[in-house]
């Protein structure tokens, strides 16, 4: 067996084990299309939950998914209401999104992961994995009791609180503070060295305190400028994030936020999220850092993923503003032009990964 074998069975062989690991089965998927065998399902079946889980790993894109599609349908009439919703919970989660699925109206989450042949991965699967897994188990149930009684977000927020559902954190001592300080001034400074030599950072005035702020443009069009922000949040994580200075017209908020919600479902490593008091669109994802210690190959290759498909997300749900398609037209054109994808769906009894979910289901119940 050749070292790059090897690392690509212990990347998955780590993927599996942490699934295991949170009390869920394992068993391989059946479904080899595209040829690649490092696939994996799983499931979270109970009183309250029925989910399916798809996992797979890249070697070639050294790109790690997990999917959790939900088997709940929103009513109709519910989802402009799921659509706002899953919008607020995007907002504030950099390493995983939700979406509505285009064909069945039911909820998914997702996360992509970068997975090189060596360092964290396991660590940083397990940390971005158990806190969705936490919070698809704990707050998703409040989540669609509040979309189907009409409320918002805030309404979500206070169901969360009223049933203590994230524990209360401690503050650090003055040494752990001191700690951190020092960690997160190497870091920035690591990561001042990879925008300059990414040729990003020219100025000092994109030097921030907690971050960088840099004017960049679309490698895919010069005329569309955007700017790209990069913080390290309260936990000593990674945001990057990129807005264009467009914003969206009232009347047109529903189908830049159809198309927003389109492009989510496909792409797992970033996301979209519209700002409802400003009208901004957003793209955003982040890098976990259990250690405060930076990898540069996968800072940079976050950096060009998100100003390359993150611009070219913007882009498209901008161009629903002035476009005379409907988003479904909007978001295929954009996958035939841009993007090598295929997004399986149970559209109907008779699909492919619906006969593999019963398939599954059947085997879990033995």
């Amino acid at each position: 067996m050749s070292i790059l074998d090897l690392n690509v069975n212990n990347i998955f062989k780590n993927m599996k084990e942490c699934v295991r690991e949170a009390g869920l089965p394992v068993f391989l998927d059946p479904c080899l299309c595209d040829g690649n065998p490092n696939k994996f399902k799983s499931r979270i079946k109970n009183d309250d939950l029925d989910i399916h889980l798809d996992g797979s790993y890249d070697p070639f894109y050294r790109f790690a998914k997990v999917r959790f599609c939900f088997d709940d349908s929103i009513d109709l009439k519910d989802l402009n209401a799921a659509r706002l919703m899953l919008n607020s919970m995007n907002t504030y989660r950099p390493f995983h999104h939700y979406s509505l699925c285009p064909h069945c109206d039911s909820i998914e989450a997702q996360f992509g992961l970068y997975a090189p042949a060596t360092g964290s991965f396991k660590r940083k699967f397990e940390i971005i994995f158990s806190d969705l897994l936490f919070e698809i188990e704990n707050v998703y149930p409040l989540m669609i009791k509040t979309i189907r009684s009409g409320g918002d977000y805030n309404a979500l927020k206070e169901e969360v609180n009223n049933n203590n559902v994230y524990p209360k954190t401690e503050n650090n001592s003055p040494a752990e503070d001191k700690t951190k300080n020092r960690q997160l001034n190497k870091l920035l400074k690591n990561m001042e060295q990879i925008l300059k030599k990414l040729g990003l950072l020219s100025r000092e005035d994109h030097i921030r305190d907690k971050g960088f702020a840099i004017d960049i443009q679309s490698p895919q069009n010069d005329d569309f400028k955007s700017r790209l922000g990069i913080i390290i949040n309260e936990s000593g994580h990674i945001v990057i994030s990129i807005s264009p200075p467009e914003k969206v017209p009232a009347e047109k908020i529903a189908s830049v936020m159809d198309v927003i919600n389109r492009l989510n479902n496909i792409f797992a490593a970033e996301h979209l999220w519209l700002d409802c008091r400003t009208n901004d669109i957003i793209a955003m994802k982040g890098i976990v850092l259990p250690k405060m210690v930076l990898d540069r190959n996968e800072f940079e290759d976050a950096i060009n993923g998100l100003v390359s498909r993150g611009m070219l997300m913007l882009k498209t749900a901008l161009e629903s503003i002035v476009a005379d398609q409907e988003p479904e037209a909007l978001v295929n054109r954009m996958i035939e032009m841009h993007v090598d994808h295929s997004h399986d769906c149970k559209e109907n009894d008779n699909s492919s990964l619906t006969q593999e979910r019963k398939t599954n289901n059947e085997n879990f119940n033995k």
